[in-house]
């Protein structure tokens, strides 16, 4: 029998009563609820309506119910009657809920006992004539339904008979504006029902078990458990998110269906670290919906529910029904587009996709989507305007969803229109910003919009809600992007939050979390440069490192004259380093024809972008001990050098393997392009750039050729990693520099004597005119600094000679917080063995330490110890 002629949404159910009455209906905790037992329940809640709450044929009856069987058995009571169901979300506040109940007109409000202080408050703002009943619970002030319910007759009442009169009001959540309530009738959620129960399979599967963890007072809650009961299913009802409850459920019953909202709910279930432990082969059909689905997410049901297909769909409280795609692991080993498909219309549907105009769109074009369909509902409740505004002329409902179709009949969402961002001067489609933040397995949500933006007039922001326990950047999240994206659709703003607040039936509150996002967006925005000094005129720019080392950016400073232009230093050679400096130099407008490049030495994030950005027409400074240095850099010559060196000082081989490993994930030296010829300045050269005279400045140490680069009229100097505000630069070995500690030390005293107004450091927090004041204060605290180390590894060989170089490292105190060797990051390792070993050449040198190689490790004592 065809179910979309019946002129009630009951009467599947209550035909399946008839068939089956022994047959088990619904399961909830340790309830198991025969059909009989079920709808004789419905019978006694009717006659309480009528008898005893005054309901008649119309009336709307709210309810503020958790999933419970109570929440199915009222809605088919209310509609045997011919009353109006009105289910409310019952996360809720009072204010919310009084609203609702005025909008509704509704005449009674059943509510759990749980909820009875929010409904006190509630009531506050309610009509008095608003009839209260409480379930699972007596309240004061209420009807105790449960009660009244025992002592009514399951007398089945005169069934109400009108295809075409209101069955239910399903309010739409109301994540912006004020909550519209569509209004369906009776048709529209019998041939709804009929289109879910065959495009999930059940009308072909009578007596499938069917588990529902998505909020049933949602409108896919209400789809879900109407189309199971209709074919006679067992309905398996959770009331909350709980893994190992529901993976235990779909063991236990035996689950062949199963629908878990949010769809992101499933990455949840898939974490759970027992779900080894439980048989879920009986699972044929996993439901997901639009929004949330991922390659990622499907690979892993298909991995843990060996038996299972995933049904993917579309659809809304509006439209009814939707659009349905089966995503076969066929699909997932051809990587076939239709994996970005949100399917074809399901039965009883015909969508079309159109422009602003209204006019057909034809393939592969991206236009609102509309769709026909007795499932559809009458209107918004009470809103007429709404309501005209919502369908076309001729009938068609507008989706608000801005999709594609291809010429097989697929669709593909793409934003909903409102969410369409247009910045700097392209399209950008929220959906896929979304689908690709949600691909991350450190994100477990994320809402995209847009905000205003002083480059792009309009960009993309996001908020982000990390997985609990990991630890993401801005910068992550637009890499993360990129990958799959065109960078102009990264977004430009990123804000994180602990948690969104999305509901069960994974709604947000839009208005809420932009607001947090105005809140902390001046933190977030991007800021690729800042102008620190007029005379000349010099920006700042924080070039980001890679992940993984103890520094977070590179300060390069970009000094602009009408003549030339002088770029110092230029940050690491990584992606999201570039896409900093780039992004600068470009809003500033930088001529690189006209600009120059002075590189304080030759580290990589000093050096590594300087070949990238550079003109033909540059000039690239570097001095000629480092550039000695860089043309030999290199698994032969530096890096091999320094591990060479690590080994005679003891340093583990297997610290030294995960060294390289570590150190080939930081900087992927071999894809970048370096600098072809390097114009050698030494100590004291003047260095023009327009109408400012530049010094050179030799400040050996942290490496044999490192220059600092001073302007005297203007007191102005450029440190490099000379001097840094808040760290110690690293002293390391050189081959060739028999005392680096001892040039650094010099080189200190040289420095100091300079007059200084602004100190521009490149690394740390930057206070050019503050740090400059306490320059002499700095410089003297690292001279004792180095002193202090240096007496300190005395008074340890003084107790322990004969140590290795990493077991002095190892015994000496370091200003980190870490507790054992084990746990200080490899890279931070290697720098404080290269610094011990430094101040060891320098004792040496001092004659106050001696070296002997055993075995070929360097062991240490004090000279005059004999």
């Amino acid at each position: 029998m065809d179910i979309t002629n019946r002129r009630n949404v009951v009467e599947p159910f209550m035909d399946r009563v008839r068939e089956q009455p022994a047959a088990t209906a619904l399961v909830f905790d340790n309830l198991v609820v025969s059909y009989g037992q079920m709808n004789d329940h419905v019978n006694r809640i009717a006659q309480v309506l009528l008898d005893q709450l005054g309901v008649a044929m119309g009336d709307r009856v709210a309810y503020l119910l958790p999933n419970c069987p109570e929440i199915i058995e009222l809605y088919y009571a209310v509609q045997k009657i011919g009353a109006v169901a009105v289910p409310l979300n019952y996360k809720l506040i009072a204010r919310e809920v009084a609203y609702l109940v005025r909008a509704s007109g509704a005449r009674v409000l059943v509510f759990d006992a749980a909820f009875a202080d929010a409904v006190s408050e509630a009531v506050l703002e309610m009509p008095a004539e608003v009839r209260l009943a409480s379930v699972r619970g007596a309240v004061s002030g209420a009807l105790d339904l449960e009660a009244a319910c025992a002592q009514a007759q399951p007398i089945e009442p005169e069934l109400f008979c009108d295809a075409y009169a209101l069955s239910r009001i399903q309010y739409t959540g109301g994540s912006t504006g004020l909550p519209k309530g569509a209004a369906r009738t009776h048709k529209a959620d019998l041939v709804e029902l009929a289109s879910v129960a065959q495009s999930n399979g059940m009308a072909e599967h009578p007596g499938s078990v069917v588990l529902v963890q998505c909020p049933l007072e949602h409108h896919g809650g209400h789809s879900w458990f109407t189309s199971a009961l209709a074919t006679g299913a067992q309905v398996v009802i959770c009331e909350a998110f709980d893994a190992e409850r529901i993976l235990g459920d779909i063991e236990r019953f035996k689950v062949t269906h199963m629908i878990l909202l949010p769809p992101t709910t499933y990455v949840r279930l898939l974490r759970c670290p027992t779900i080894d432990q439980f048989d879920l082969s009986s699972v044929k059909l996993v439901q997901s919906a639009a929004g949330a689905t991922t390659r990622a997410m499907i690979e892993a049901v298909y991995e843990r529910f060996p038996n299972a297909v995933l049904n993917y769909g579309w659809g809304q409280s509006e439209s009814g029904t939707g659009t349905s795609l089966e995503i076969t692991r066929q699909m997932l080993r051809d990587d076939s587009p239709l994996l970005e498909s949100v399917g074809r219309p399901m039965p009883y549907a015909t969508m079309k996709i159109v422009d602003d105009e209204g006019r057909e769109l034809p393939c592969g074009q991206v236009g609102e989507a509309l769709i026909k369909t007795e499932a559809a509902m009458e209107g918004y409740y009470g809103q007429p305007d709404l309501t005209r505004a919502a369908f076309t002329a001729d009938g068609w409902l507008r989706t608000g969803d801005m999709m594609e179709r291809d010429a097989e009949g697929y669709f593909y969402v793409r934003s909903r229109k409102k969410d369409m961002i247009k910045s700097g001067g392209e399209n950008v489609f929220v959906a896929e910003v979304e689908a690709v933040l949600r691909a991350d397995p450190d994100i477990d949500d994320c809402l995209v919009f847009s905000t205003s933006d002083p480059v792009m007039g309009e960009a993309v922001a996001a908020v982000v809600q990390p997985r609990p326990g990991a630890t993401i950047t801005a910068t992550h999240v637009q890499n993360h992007c990129k990958r799959s994206i065109a960078s102009y659709k990264k977004p430009r703003y990123v804000v994180f939050m602990d948690d969104m607040g999305r509901d069960d039936a994974g709604k947000v509150r839009k208005d809420a979390i932009v607001a947090y996002f105005d809140a902390h967006k001046e933190q977030a925005a991007p800021k690729f440069h800042e102008k620190i000094c007029d005379d000349p005129e010099i920006y700042l720019i924080q070039v980001p490192f890679s992940g993984g080392t103890p520094i977070d950016y590179t300060n390069v400073y970009y000094v602009r004259t009408p003549e030339r232009c002088l770029l110092i230093d230029s940050g690491t050679s990584h992606e999201a380093s570039y896409e900093v400096l780039r992004l600068a130099l470009d809003e500033l407008g930088a001529d690189m024809a006209k600009t120059d490049i002075f590189l304080t030495h030759f580290h990589i994030d000093h050096l590594g972008l300087a070949a990238s950005v550079a003109h033909p027409d540059s000039t690239v400074y570097l001095s000629a001990a480092d550039e000695a240095l860089f043309s030999m850099r290199g698994e032969d010559f530096y890096r091999g050098t320094v591990k060479s060196r690590l080994r005679e000082e003891g340093f583990a081989e297997a610290e030294i393997d995960l060294l390289e490993v570590t150190d080939g994930k930081l900087i992927p030296r071999s894809k970048w392009p370096v600098p072809a010829t390097f114009t050698n300045l030494a100590d004291g050269d003047e260095l023009r750039c327009g109408a400012y005279r530049f010094q050179v400045v030799a400040t050996p140490g942290h490496t044999p050729g490192h220059q600092c680069l001073y302007l005297p009229d203007q007191r102005i100097m450029f440190f490099g990693d000379h001097v840094l505000p808040n760290s110690s630069p690293n002293i390391a070995p050189f081959k060739g520099a028999p005392d680096p500690l001892g040039d650094y030390l010099r080189s200190l005293q040289k420095v100091a004597a300079l007059p200084v107004r602004m100190a521009c450091m490149a690394h740390g927090r930057v206070d050019a005119h503050a740090q400059a004041e306490k320059m002499p204060a700095r410089i003297e605290w690292l001279i004792v600094h180095h002193q202090k180390r240096l007496d300190e590894i005395c008074g340890v060989l003084q107790e322990h000679p004969g140590m290795s170089g990493t077991e002095i490292a190892k015994s000496i105190h370091w200003n980190i917080p870490y507790d054992s060797w084990e746990e200080i990051p490899i890279i931070q390792r290697w720098i404080i063995a290269g610094e011990t070993a430094a101040h060891l050449d320098h004792l040496a040198c001092e004659g106050r330490v001696c070296a002997e190689p055993v075995d070929g490790i360097n062991r240490y004592r004090i000279a005059d110890a004999g």
